[in-house]
């Protein structure tokens, strides 16, 4: 997930921190503070199934923050 950000921001290391940030705050909500990086948690999963619904988790909290 990680590098698919960093490959979507193009290099804009701000929009990159902010999106990490959405996606951890998404991630915690569901998962607890234990999670503690974005690599960690994408790890953890076999399938993509998780990661791609803690993705669209994440636009859900951009987008109430106005992002």
């Amino acid at each position: 997930m990680l590098g698919a950000i960093q490959a979507e921001t193009g290099g804009d290391r701000g929009l990159e921190s902010s999106t990490v940030n959405v996606l951890m705050d998404a991630i915690r909500r569901t998962f607890g503070d234990y999670v503690d990086s974005v690599p960690g948690f994408n790890d953890a999963w076999a399938s993509g199934r998780t990661p791609l619904r803690m993705i669209d988790q994440a636009a859900d909290v951009a987008d109430a923050r106005g992002l």
